[in-house]
């Protein structure tokens, strides 16, 4: 798997090199679980102060020539997730990392020469990575296990802002909605999560 990822990246990177006007950027991101689902759990159950995701990706812009202000935005990014949940008064959370790889259609809608709004969307594939844990509310393992399957699905849809500070460097901010199409979940368990969640995220980027 390791394997694929390296080359998936040096595949993205040869065509952003490849490619005019091209921008590469980084982005820190801290995502709320709004819409997250626990197996066996009803909405009123989620422990919201819980429903947490962070991390960070790299990322290029890389303009389709055909139309201005038109860029397939492919990125790499890490993320570690906590869903929380509440059974029998009890306050737990499912945790796991992933490697996330969101392939993004975006198009910039220039405001000023310096500011620009950003609408984008597409397809994230992820891979879960390691072990999933059961926590308790003071982060005590309980439960450590490989999942079912380490694939995930989902659909992303955004908005978002940049400031250029010249015509090679900018600010970047963005909100974004993820929404997960199948199931994480243990082995040999029912429990399991659909991971959803609204994101922000903040970065800066240099155009080539």
């Amino acid at each position: 798997m390791k394997k694929h990822i390296s080359l998936l990246v040096a595949a993205v990177m040869g065509v952003a090199v490849a490619s005019a006007d091209v921008a590469l950027g980084v982005r820190g991101t801290a995502q709320w679980g709004l819409g997250t689902t626990v197996d066996n759990f009803d909405g009123s159950e989620l422990d919201l102060s819980r429903m947490w995701m962070f991390g960070g990706f790299l990322y290029g812009k890389i303009p389709v020539s055909v139309v201005e202000n038109l860029y397939v935005q492919p990125e790499l990014g890490f993320t570690h997730r906590i869903a929380g949940f509440k059974w029998n008064d009890m306050k737990y959370a499912l945790t796991y990392n992933a490697i996330a790889l969101p392939v993004l259609i975006a198009y910039d809608f220039p405001i000023t020469q310096a500011f620009s709004v950003t609408v984008e969307g597409g397809p994230q594939f992820s891979v879960a990575m390691g072990r999933m844990r059961l926590e308790d509310k003071d982060g005590t393992e309980l439960v450590k296990a490989d999942p079912e399957s380490r694939i995930l699905f989902s659909g992303i849809i955004g908005a978002g802002v940049s400031y250029a500070f010249s015509s090679g460097t900018a600010a970047i901010f963005d909100m974004r909605y993820d929404l997960g199409f199948n199931k994480l979940e243990f082995e040999n368990s029912d429990t399991g999560l659909f991971p959803r969640g609204l994101s922000f995220s903040a970065g800066f980027q240099v155009k080539f």
